[in-house]
Formats: C-alpha cells, structure tokens, sequence
C-alpha cells in the first residue's frame, strides 16, 4: 500500500514551495505528515493555486475523466518513454489520492482515451509497441489491465468520430508508416470492427502526432483533421456517403503554418460554427523569431480566415526557445473565453471578449521556473467550483502532473503581481 501524504496549510505571510510534492502556495504555511495509505495532495478549496501530483516520468498525455462514477473528475498520466499509465483519483475537492503505476499499457503507450458506445464507455489505450488498441479494465485501487485487445499496427494516436451508418469509428495514426486508419462500427468489448479502411498519407515522411475531431460543415458529421507535423499543412477527411470513396483531401496549405503538432477545435467568435486553433510548434521556415497561434476562423462554405495570435517569447538571441508546446480552449464561468497556450518557458493565456478585436486580445504570462517539455495542457472544471483549471503534463521526470485552479484569469494576475514562477 502506498504512503497517504496530508498537507496541513495555516494562513500566513508569504509562500512556500514544499520539497515533496511541490505544491506552491501564497499567503499560507504548511506542514507535512505522513500515514500509510494512497497518495494525497491539496488541502481543498480557496487555500492552494496549484497542485503537483506524484507522476514521475515524463508526462506524455493526460486524460481528464470521472473513473470512478463518483460525481468528480479523475486524472490519468501516460508516459510514452516511461512505459507505465498511473490514475489519480480525486477523493475530494482538490484533493487526490493515486493509484499503482499501470504497466499493462505496454512499450511506449500512445494517448488513453474514453469512448461512449451502446454497452456504456469504455478505456482504450493506443498501445504502440504491442500493436494493439487495447480496451482497458480500472481495478478499484486505481489499476488498469487489459481486458480485450485488437491488432492494429504501432498505434501512436486514436480518435473516435461520428459518420452516418458508421455507429463508433475509429480513426487510428500509427508509428509507421505515415497513414491513417478507420475502423468501421467498432466493439470496444469484442474488439470486433465490421470493415477497416487504410489511408496512407502522401506528401509526408513523418507520422502524424495527433488527430483532430470537428464538425467543420454544421451537418452533425464528423471531419477528421489531420496535422502535417513538419509540413505546417492540414489535412481532412470527410464523410464520402454511402458509396463515395474515402480520401484525404487538403484542408489548409497557404500560408505556412510552421511546425504545427496538434489542433484544437472550438467555435471561437460564436458565430455557430466551429473554427480551428492551430499552434505552432516552431516558428514559419525563413520567417521572424516568433511563434503564433493559427487561428482559423470558418466562414462556411468550406473556407477559412486567418488570424494569428503572437505567442511571446524569448528570441533565440536572448536565450528563447519561440514555440507553442500545447494548446487549449474553453469558455469559463465569467461567460468569456480563455485560450491557454504553454511554450518552452511561460504558460500565457488569453482571454476572448464579444467587444475585443481577435487581433488584440489581452494575455497574461505565467514563466516557468525553468525551461522545460509541455506534452498536453487542457482546460478542465477539475475541483468542480465553476471555474476553469488548467491541468498539464510536464516532461519531467518527477512531479510531471500539474493542476492550476482557476479562477485562472485572476490567478495569473496574482502570479505575475507576486513576480512567482511556476515550479
């Protein structure tokens, strides 16, 4: 059984950066003790900014979920280099309590995700090195093991979509090689698919990072969008019909987009319809010492206009890395909308008004304390008190799981106020 860790916090003058667990607090003193059980972090409500949770590995993907049917939402870190999946179950309000690493998922683990599906939901784990997608099974104690597993080969990265006559598909990027593949009314139970369809992808030396799911048409079916790594191009996938062939067509090309890993989906402007955020990894090939977000509104029609929102960073001359790490969006309790982007040394996040030119948004930077690896950053109501959190998985080998409770947009303030970093 592993070691329960309480953190007592009484109010008082400064901060404090405790040595295990990490846990940065402002205006409060804390002291630690220790009993046997399950890991916990984080006192409760209105008394700690951020949590560092116990996963101690390069954090490659999070999943943000209510695992245990409780009514709160759970974390689930992976590490693709670390080859181990660990939970953390949130016991109360800010408060975890982790589980044993889960070693089930195999040689180098892609992303965890949930899926919904006509016998309830289910944990699939692309499980590269196996050649599997496994369907997982959670032990009480926070375990996971595989229940069923299906042959597909190197998964790296797997999305579920929605297509007429399609009931669950699938869309699965492997290691290698560059291609993508759809499974066709997929069972997460009997790991059964009624047809699968290979696409490979032209154009490309490298495979896909990620894969994006949005309605881009307004006609309750899926687009699958594909992210060209190290072309800056994007790519989709529409639905055919019922007899039309399956390709992969061009979504955006012009102008460059520089490296772009992932995208994220939201309909930002509030028009109805859902626009895209593509963030660059690396600045444009040739272009300034500078990273944007690509945000790229819909018009309809299939067509795009293009905003890009300016990243600060450090030049490369004063010892900067430009470039986006990860990417999130969401609309907080306050009714406006916050973009959080984490670079190579500073979290900064957005905020979108109905009376702001999306041109001129204002930010506000959280710096790290040192630089680092951002694998995933993603905007969650984790405590369940209304407002947004930030939950991120770091590249570090200890501590890599990181919780920044909102409300985030004055949090930020405070931080940048007191001249704090990040741990």
């Amino acid at each position: 059984m592993p070691k329960t860790h309480y953190l007592n916090v009484k109010y008082g003058i400064g901060h404090l950066v405790l040595p295990l667990g990490l846990l940065l607090c402002w205006n409060a003193h804390a002291t630690l003790e220790t009993e046997p059980s399950g890991l916990e972090v984080s006192p409760g409500p209105g008394q700690l900014s951020l949590s560092e949770l116990p996963f101690n590995a390069p954090a490659s993907d999070v999943l943000v979920t209510d695992l245990d049917k409780d009514g709160r939402l759970d974390l689930a870190f992976t590490s693709h280099g670390g080859n181990f999946s660990q939970v953390f179950f949130q016991r109360d309000p800010r408060r975890f309590e982790s589980g044993p690493k889960s070693e089930a998922v195999g040689y180098h683990p892609g992303n965890l995700l949930e899926v919904r599906h006509e016998k309830g939901s289910s944990l699939l784990m692309s499980a590269e090195g196996a050649g599997r997608l496994y369907t997982l099974a959670l032990a009480e104690n926070g375990e996971l093991s595989v229940a069923a597993e299906a042959r597909v080969p190197f998964p790296r990265f797997t999305a579920s979509f929605r297509w007429p006559e399609w009931g669950l598909g699938m869309a699965v990027a492997p290691f290698s090689p560059p291609s993508v593949m759809l499974l066709k009314e997929y069972d997460p139970i009997d790991v059964k698919a009624a047809s699968r369809v290979n696409l490979p992808l032209k154009g490309t030396a490298f495979p896909l990072q990620s894969i994006a799911i949005a309605d881009l048409d307004g006609d309750d079916v899926d687009e699958i969008i594909l992210p060209f790594h190290q072309r800056g191009m994007l790519r989709v996938i529409r639905y055919p019909g019922p007899e039309g062939e399956i390709k992969v067509d061009s979504l955006w090309q012009t102008p460059s987009l520089g490296t772009v890993k992932h995208v994220a989906v939201a309909d930002v402007n509030g028009d109805g319809r859902v626009d895209l955020l593509a963030p660059q990894e690396s600045p444009k090939p040739g272009g300034i010492d500078k990273a944007f977000i690509n945000l790229l509104l819909n018009k309809g029609n299939r067509e795009f206009e293009l905003i890009e929102l300016e990243f600060p960073s450090k030049p490369r001359a004063e010892g900067g890395m430009p470039g986006i790490r990860g990417l999130d969006t969401a609309v907080d309790q306050d009714g406006k909308r916050y973009i959080l982007a984490a670079g190579y040394d500073a979290y900064v996040l957005y905020q979108l008004a109905s009376n702001v030119p999306l041109g001129s948004i204002p930010s506000r930077n959280l710096p790290f304390a040192a630089r680092e690896a951002i694998f995933e950053v993603l905007l969650k109501d984790v405590d369940g008190d209304g407002w947004l959190d930030a939950v991120v998985a770091r590249g570090r080998d200890e501590s890599a799981g990181l919780v920044i409770y909102g409300p985030l947009w004055d949090n930020f303030h405070e931080y940048a106020e007191g001249e704090m970093k990040t741990p």
